[in-house]
């Protein structure tokens, strides 16, 4: 939709502003709101059944029995990944030192001003590369194009009827995109324990979990069909390189697929002889997370370079001829590889797994590969299919974001005349 723009504009005088409505004018924001950061509270000290909720820099993150502040305010992340973050609060609420307090004067809208901001970006002036921080000061003296008090009003109402109908788009686009990912891992998961033919004759697995199988497949654990289970070892840091061999890491394994990710790689040059030679890995190697993300897997390619393995990856070599190491690979990846891998996992808030927790997985096969190859293609069409439908509505939900943040930015900065829009009409 083409929204109506000021019939008369001239230059802001400031670079991220442009040209804007003639009757705006241009004001630093400690011109038009007071700031400050909120009190210091550790994640201790919050109660949960406190009564008032406690605010970070990326929203609610607990509740206390006290508060700091007491209406509606406009709230900036001031520190790390949250830094720039825009939320609103209201009521009585503990505002946390992460979080910087915008209070605007009596004659702003509070939600005009923080769409503003949100449209400024303001994680792009924080000033520490390590420790990513915004300054309170710095950021007072920021300009913003201001517009009169009644059309404030009309900004932000505009804003909240369009970001509503957009927000709900999204939303069905990321229920979709769930929704498709939970029936690619349950067609998965039916293929790899019960085939493909629904009239088969079954038995019972003798496993609570597993239930009943086709009657001819066979039950087979990790360690029976393996000639070695390891992990990489410690301190490869240290042979870290612009050149040389791949070095496989967790962010390497898609949690949504078998497939490596080699968007993101690192390299080492490690010395002959190195002890970390034993985790060089072969085409048809299985690689499993171990920590972090558990049951993450991968197959290794046969085209794949020559490349290692980090310590938080298990690789499992096969040496069973009547097993495919993607019929593994679809098993741990499915609902039943899950189950297990979480049963196994230890370390308490750190989940870890064992090499042997690796070697017992246990899995459900057809004994002839051949129709573990007619299951395996099936599987890989079928996902292919889904696969698309995620990544197009992946995409909508990309479009529907950017969207958001145009419409957003065109408001705030006077690119559309929210005085002519009727409310109401369609995205």
């Amino acid at each position: 939709m083409t929204y109506p723009a000021y019939s008369s504009v001239e230059e802001s005088g400031v670079d991220w502003i442009g040209q804007k409505p003639s009757h705006w004018q241009v004001m630093k924001l400690h011109h038009m709101a007071r700031m400050k950061s909120g009190s210091s509270i550790t994640s201790l000290e919050l109660e949960e059944d406190g009564e008032y909720p406690v605010f970070g820099g990326n929203g609610v993150r607990g509740r206390f029995s006290e508060y700091t502040h007491n209406g509606s305010f406009v709230l900036i992340g001031r520190q790390g990944a949250e830094c720039g973050n825009i939320n609103y609060a209201h009521g009585k609420f503990w505002a946390s030192e992460h979080a910087v307090v915008v209070t605007p004067d009596k004659e702003l809208d509070y939600r005009w001003l923080g769409e503003t901001l949100r449209a400024m970006n303001l994680n792009q002036y924080s000033q520490s590369a390590a420790q990513p921080g915004l300054s309170v000061e710095e950021i007072g003296r920021l300009k913003l194009p201001f517009p009169p008090q009644e059309e404030q009003k009309k900004i932000a109402d505009f804003l909240d009827w369009k970001t509503s109908q957009i927000d709900a788009l999204i939303a069905k686009k990321v229920e979709l995109v769930e929704k498709l990912k939970e029936k690619r891992v349950g067609f998965i998961t039916q293929a790899v324990t019960k085939g493909l033919e629904p009239s088969v004759p079954m038995r019972d697995s003798g496993v609570e979990w597993l239930g009943h199988v086709p009657t001819q497949w066979v039950m087979k654990k990790v360690r029976h069909c393996s000639e070695l289970v390891t992990s990489g070892s410690r301190g490869w840091a240290q042979y870290y390189a612009d050149s040389g061999d791949l070095f496989l890491r967790i962010t390497n394994l898609d949690r949504d697929s078998i497939n490596l990710l080699l968007d993101d790689i690192q390299r080492v040059d490690p010395p002959e002889g190195a002890e970390g030679a034993r985790t060089h890995t072969k085409a048809g190697d299985l690689l499993v997370s171990i920590t972090a993300d558990l049951g993450s897997v991968a197959v290794v390619p046969s085209d794949l370079e020559p490349a290692y393995v980090s310590q938080h990856l298990a690789l499992v070599r096969l040496d069973s001829p009547d097993v495919d190491p993607e019929w593994i690979a679809y098993s741990i990846f499915s609902n039943i590889g899950k189950y297990q891998l979480k049963l196994a996992g230890y370390g308490g808030t750190k989940v870890q797994l064992s090499l042997p927790d690796i070697k017992e997985v246990a899995f459900c096969h057809p004994p002839a590969l051949e129709e573990q190859k007619k299951i395996l293609e099936h599987i890989r069409s079928t996902v292919g299919r889904m696969d698309a439908l995620i990544e197009a509505a992946t995409r909508a939900i990309t479009s529907l974001t950017e969207y958001r943040s145009a419409i957003i930015s065109a408001a705030t900065a006077g690119r559309i005349d929210v005085r002519q829009v009727t409310l109401g009409s369609s995205v």
